[in-house]
């Protein structure tokens, strides 16, 4: 029974491992014979206490400074790692965000420090310009009952179990494709139709036979995030899904394709009219010409094959974007200019206009629409064309 939760003769990565539970794990590891590294920021510290578990201990335990607060930390991480060891296996990831207070004066901050967060990393990785404004967030968390505080727990506690199915199976997939030699030559795009939903049911579950039922998470349960959490999911951005702000139209996408792509981080906004196009280069099959007798329309999307090569995407300074013509509020962006007519509040439609300038406004927080009336009218012609041309090619099919 011993030998079969031995792990003497494992290895052992315990980030955070240079003080407190960190080093406690790290201890119980090498007192039953694993061989433990520990990584920290402080590489005096990480060192000294790799030193005294040794003596205490007897073993190996080897200190792997490291800062796991960024991308480039983590690379340098996995990379010294893989200079020593051909296999890990023992993760422990005890490094982690956290805020300082007394205990008896501890602030329940939920999604407030996590929306918080995340557009701290988004501004240090380059994705968001440092001088963004972030929106004024949802209900303050320590303003909401224990019992909206379960609830809200248990919502992210079911999301953060779809994420985690997601990334094992989205990773079986891609381990076949190594496995098979083919993942270098196959593309892999990543991407949502629309920002998170700040329902808690699905906007069409009248519709929905049977209609939902039982306890967020359960098998018969349809839940949704609800305001709080979405908010957290549209990070930077102001509004939900059916929204033409960028909280409802636009997502990240994420392209794999390692035979061409390589790592970075692209800002020129694309649309997923796009897609169609970069499949027919990537396939090298070309866009036909007819379709029997009858003339095929033109593609509206641009091949993403140079933004792929890290080249510039001809003519995307002068390309219009245009979202969420069906819901009785659409956008038009053009160049750095983005218009918005109407808005979703409450399931409703609002009547307005919204002009931003998203190069100084990405976050589509100072309302020009009064202050550009010219501007205003020129975006409004550019839709009425494009709405005009889209109507002239359905009739001739």
């Amino acid at each position: 029974m011993q030998d079969l939760f031995s792990i003497k003769g494992k290895t052992a990565l315990v980030t955070g491992g240079s003080r407190g539970i960190g080093e406690m794990i790290a201890a119980g590891f090498l007192a039953n014979g694993a061989k433990v590294y520990i990584s920290s920021r402080k590489k005096d510290a990480c060192d000294a206490t790799a030193k005294r578990l040794m003596e205490q201990f007897g073993g190996e335990c080897i200190s792997l400074p490291a800062d796991l607060s960024n991308i480039d930390g983590i690379d340098a991480a996995v990379k010294a790692f893989g200079e020593m060891e051909d296999n890990l296996d023992i993760l422990v990831n005890n490094a982690g965000v956290s805020w300082g207070a007394p205990l008896d004066e501890f602030p329940e901050l939920g999604w407030d420090k996590v929306r918080e967060q995340r557009y701290k990393k988004q501004q240090k990785l380059g994705i968001l310009p440092q001088d963004t404004s972030l929106p004024t967030s949802y209900r303050e968390w320590n303003k909401l009952s224990d019992e909206e505080k379960d609830e809200q727990d248990l919502l992210m506690s079911v999301f953060s179990g779809l994420v985690s199915r997601m990334d094992e199976n989205i990773g079986r997939v891609i381990d076949q494709l190594r496995a098979s030699n083919c993942l270098e030559n196959t593309l892999i795009v990543y991407l949502s139709d629309n920002g998170s939903t700040e329902t808690l049911t699905c906007p069409n579950q009248k519709n929905r036979t049977p209609q939902p039922s039982g306890p967020h998470g359960g098998a018969s349960s349809y839940s949704f995030l609800g305001e709080g959490w979405a908010k957290v999911g549209n990070t930077p951005f102001r509004k939900y899904k059916t929204s033409s702000f960028a909280g409802g139209a636009r997502t990240h996408a994420i392209l794999s394709f390692p035979s061409m792509v390589q790592p970075a981080i692209c800002t020129t906004p694309v649309h997923v009219t796009d897609l169609y196009p970069t499949f027919l280069e990537v396939a090298g099959i070309p866009y036909p010409k007819y379709s029997g007798e009858r003339n095929t329309p033109s593609l509206d999307g641009f091949s993403l094959v140079p933004l792929m090569k890290g080249e510039s995407l001809v003519g995307s300074d002068e390309r219009i974007l245009v979202a969420g013509t069906w819901q009785q509020t659409q956008s038009i962006r053009s160049g750095d200019w983005k218009l918005i007519t109407g808005q979703r509040v409450k399931g409703k439609v609002r009547e307005g206009k919204y002009l931003f300038n998203l190069k100084e406004d990405p976050t589509e927080m100072n309302n020009l629409a009064q202050l550009k009336p010219e501007k205003v009218r020129e975006l409004e012609s550019k839709y009425a064309k494009w709405l005009s041309d889209k109507r002239k090619t359905a009739d001739r099919d």
